[in-house]
């Protein structure tokens, strides 16, 4: 089974992006979404496009990445939009069975 947040970005219908290793990033440096948002100079809209997995500027992450002292990948996961099909679906049946 593939564990997501619920609310996920999406596009064509599909999720894709998600956001859970900068919330994770966030708690190991001891660090809330406000200090973040003061640290870096992002709107409130911005924190919460990014709070609901919905798609915010290069410039914005990598502000973010030049905070935190990381890569990007170590704040932002891709999903295929093939992948995420699959994984939409089987939240619709909370259960996941792969591809047909």
């Amino acid at each position: 089974m593939v564990l997501l947040s619920k609310s996920i970005s999406f596009l064509g219908g599909f999720p894709v992006f998600n956001y859970n290793k900068l919330w994770k990033l966030l708690i190991d440096k001891e660090m809330n979404k406000v200090a973040l948002r003061n640290a870096v100079g992002i709107t409130p809209a911005t924190l919460a496009k990014l709070s609901k997995n919905e798609n915010v500027s290069m410039d914005v992450l990598g502000r973010i990445c030049k905070e935190l002292c990381c890569n990007i990948g170590e704040i932002v996961d891709y999903i295929p939009e093939r992948d995420s099909a699959a994984i939409h679906n089987s939240t619709n049946e909370n259960s996941f069975e792969g591809e047909n």
